[in-house]
This record gives C-alpha cells, structure tokens and sequence, in this order.
C-alpha cells in the first residue's frame, strides 16, 4: 500500500494493478476560489483511443479526506481527478472508495467531478461537491461523480451536490452508465443541464437527475434526485435521461417541483420500470409517477421508508448497501446515507482523529496542533477520561497488557512516587520504574494495581 500526503504524490499514481493508495489526509491542490489562474490538474490515468491508453488499475481509498481545490479546464476528453479508471475483469475491478473531491472542472466528452471513464471498476461511497461541465457540441457525456462508467463497473453509496451542465448527455452522479454496469443507492441534489443546441450527429440531448442516459444491460436502483432537471434541446427526466431496450430501472425517487414539475421520473422509454416515484416536499410523502410500472410503491410511501425497503430486501446479496436516515440539519431535511460519505461519521469514530502527537512523545510539555484530526484526538483523550475509563472495573486483581490496549487505548501515565510515564503496548509494559501501585490513566486514578501478566 501506499499513503499519500500531498497532491505531487497522488498526480504520480498511473497504472498500480493489485496494489491499494490510501490517502492519509486531506488535500488541498488550489487555495481559495477557483480562478483561471489557479493550478490545472493533470487526470490520474490517460485514455486516448482502445489502443492507446493507460489507465489506473488499483484501489484508491480516501478514507473519508476530501481532495479540495480540484481545478481542469480543457476542451481534452475524460476528465476528472482520475481520467481513467480500468480494472482487469469483473473479478478483478479497480475501486475509487471513500472520496470526497471539490472544486471545478470542465473538459470534453466523459467528464466527472472524480473520474471521466471507468471500466470494470467500482466506485462506492464517493461524494462529489464541486461543479462539472462541458460545452461544446462533441462533448458528450457529463455527470457530477463519473462521466462514462461501463463494463460490468458498479457506483453504490455516492453523492453529488455539484452542479452538472453538459452538451449531449449529463447526470446528477453518473453521465452514462453502459454495458452491463450497475447504479444503486445514490442521490443527487444540485441541478442538471443540458445546455447543447446543435446536437451532435444522430444524438438526441437528454438530462436526468441522477443518471443522462443507461446503456445496454445496465440497472438503475434505490436513488433520488432533488436538483432541477432541464434539457434545452432534448427531453429531461427527474431520475433517468435516455432508457434504452434491455435495462431496469427500480426503487427511483425525484423531487416533482419547481424546474421538474412537469418531468416523469424518465424522460425517455425503452427499457424496463418498476417502482417509480415522486414527492414534493421534505416530509417525504411518494406518489407513483405516471411511467412506474408497478401499481403500488413496492418498498414504501415515503422517501426515507422506500429507500431503506430496498436496501432490506437486497442486503442479503449486497452486504455493501448503506443505510439511509434522516440527519438534523443535513441535506435539507432529505435523507443521507448512514454514515455519509460528505459527512463522514463522527469525529471520535476510528480513523477520524489523529493521537499520534501526543503518542509519539509523551514527556513534552506543550503540544502544537494543526489540524481537525489532531485536534479530534485532544477530544477522545477527554472522552476517554469521562467515558471509557470511568466504566473500568473497580478492584480488579490484575488485568494483562493486550486486554488493556483492547480495551482502553494504548497510553497510561504511573501515578508512584516517581510519577513516571508507562506505555503500553499489545506485547506487555514499558515503564520506567517497577512495581507500580497505582495508575493514573489519562487523568482518571485507578483503583487497583496493574500486573505485567504477559
């Protein structure tokens, strides 16, 4: 693996088929607002023609971090902060997960906030937040998390709240999705355009919130769009844009005011719907839209119901499918995905915060901390103090180094005549005096003695 922490490091990731890239802090590529004299991104992973390509073939996790300040404006195509993403075969697919990216990006045809082209690959709680856009009459395909994903590739638990202006074909997550690839528990809440008004040869314009257009043998499911849905020279859906023969669309929601008052759930017909829906307002009440193929909602009657009927009745199959809940003071009142990957959990979960700087060198007696995840780890500490350690048991005879760690984090401070520090680790104590008597532990003084038993 490896564990990156700038941008000049993440920009020398091409190929790294079988390997992971964990991204070990947020980045931050411009400051500020985006200008056109702020710094071009140069896409992970080129794609010129069948022949000629070079892809990223890993997994790239961004445990929870967000890549800040992404900025491309080119007229070149597959475009994003990977350009293109291929895996070797549907069982060996290349994954972008736990990504968050904001910022500002135009470019040609497969165009997305995260990835421009992905094949045989899986994009799962991605989230992105900045604006994506194309515009010129050969620039096809525009979506806000991923322009064109095909070939047995799968996008699940991924957000966008960017908006999405395209030429030909956009969506509120995915631009195009082709080939036997799948959609399934995403939203969308930032508008969609499509803008083109001459169309490119024999391509009829289409807009939809959360996907433009479905290839062959693909599936849409269990995703909702509250953003407005416009096509200037084409037909706009509040969920699907173009519906071809062969694929499935279920478990659908939009937001049936304002821009998509007037939409279906699907702009065009072709393929295969089942339950679709609408509702207009917050509180999450569905009606079935006029092109839902079912007569009644098969998952629920409002929005927070149905979309977690859905997740209840495929878990089994799909252990991956998040959750959905409706978070005070988020997303308008709308649901979000439980845990969001915009809002990542919270602070005092594992991998949210940072105790190296205190870990790392115990005896200094002022410490300097300069970022969120440092400053979550002061926090814990002062959980650990309050919470966890209050609930130790009392009087107990002796407790070894491995349970203690399990259990209680991995620092205690000696509170004997010399007041020495200790440090415990999985493999047993490292004190400095011996025969301690009592333990003060991250502030709370123990009330039994501590034996090496390991």
């Amino acid at each position: 693996s490896y564990l990156d922490k700038n941008g000049a490091q993440i920009a020398a990731v091409n190929t790294f088929a079988g390997s992971t890239i964990t991204l070990g802090a947020d980045i931050i590529l411009n400051e500020g607002e985006i200008t056109v004299s702020s710094r071009q991104w140069t896409p992970i992973g080129t794609y010129t023609d069948a022949t000629t390509n070079k892809p990223f073939s890993g997994t790239f996790d961004g445990s929870g971090h967000t890549v800040n300040g992404l900025y491309l404006n080119t007229s070149q195509n597959y475009q994003g902060l990977f350009g293109y993403v291929k895996g070797e075969k549907e069982s060996n697919r290349a994954a972008l997960q736990n990504l968050i990216v904001s910022g500002s990006v135009s470019g040609g045809s497969a165009t997305g906030g995260i990835v421009g082209y992905a094949d045989y690959t899986v994009i799962q709680s991605c989230a992105n937040t900045g604006s994506v856009t194309t515009g010129n009459r050969t620039s096809m395909i525009t979506g806000g998390v991923a322009g064109l994903v095909r070939e047995n590739s799968l996008v699940q638990n991924c957000v966008n709240t960017g908006n999405v202006i395209g030429w030909n074909s956009a969506g509120g997550v995915i631009g195009k999705l082709d080939k036997d690839s799948a959609i399934k528990n995403c939203y969308n809440t930032a508008d969609v355009s499509v803008i083109g008004t001459t169309p490119a040869s024999g391509l009829t314009p289409s807009a939809g919130g959360v996907v433009g257009e479905l290839g062959s043998l693909s599936a849409l499911a269990n995703c909702y769009n509250t953003g407005g849905v416009t096509c200037l020279n084409g037909s706009a859906g509040g969920v699907l844009g173009r519906f071809p023969t062969g694929s499935t669309a279920d478990a659908c929601y939009y937001l049936k005011t304002g821009d998509n008052a007037s939409l279906n759930a699907i702009s065009s017909w072709g393929g295969t719907p089942a339950s679709l829906g609408y509702f207009v307002g917050n509180g999450g009440a569905l009606t079935k839209s006029a092109d839902s193929a079912n007569t009644d909602l098969a998952y629920g009657d409002n929005l927070l119901d149905a979309l977690n009927g859905y997740v209840a009745a495929n878990i089994a199959d799909n252990p991956t499918l998040m959750g959905w809940k409706i978070a005070e003071g988020q997303n308008n009142g709308y649901p979000v995905l439980d845990p969001s990957p915009i809002l990542s959990g919270n602070w005092a979960d594992e991998g949210n915060y940072d105790t190296s700087w205190y870990l790392d060198d115990t005896s200094k007696a002022s410490y300097t901390l300069t970022t969120p995840e440092q400053l979550a780890g002061l926090a814990v500490f002062a959980g650990l103090v309050n919470e966890e350690l209050s609930q130790m048991p009392k009087n107990r005879g002796d407790i070894s180094a491995a349970e203690f760690c399990e259990n209680y984090n991995g620092l205690a401070h000696m509170d004997s005549y010399l007041r020495s520090y200790i440090s415990l680790t999985p493999e047993g104590w490292e004190r400095s005096s011996e025969n301690p008597t009592r333990l003060e532990i991250m502030g709370y003084e123990a009330e039994y003695s501590f034996y090496e038993t390991e």
